[in-house]
């Protein structure tokens, strides 16, 4: 079993494709929102649970498009490999957010 990814540092652990490769701070910043608005939820009425979940999963998904965004710059940022594990992971994220949001 392997450790959840819930911080930036985690994303460049678990993307072999990125290693080396300058990922836009943009990426780690909205992912780090996501997990703590997640985190934020666990207290919470079910009501404002969900609003924290929505703001978690349109975290993730901003995340991704600047992740594929980097990768279509005409000097890219990343390789479209990188992109393309890392949108993997935030899409994976934004799921497991929706189905969290739905089991409350």
């Amino acid at each position: 079993m392997h450790d959840p990814v819930s911080s930036p540092d985690d994303l460049e652990r678990e993307v072999p494709a990125c290693v080396a490769q300058a990922v836009p701070s943009s990426v780690g910043q909205q992912f780090a929102r996501g997990c703590e608005l997640i985190g934020d939820a666990a207290g919470q009425t079910p009501r404002k649970a969900k609003s924290f979940f929505n703001k978690a999963a349109r975290a993730f998904k901003r995340a991704g498009r600047a992740a594929a965004s980097a990768a279509t710059r005409k000097k890219g940022s990343i390789s479209a490999a990188c992109a393309a594990e890392l949108r993997g992971i935030l899409s994976g994220a934004q799921d497991q957010t929706r189905r969290l949001r739905r089991g409350r």
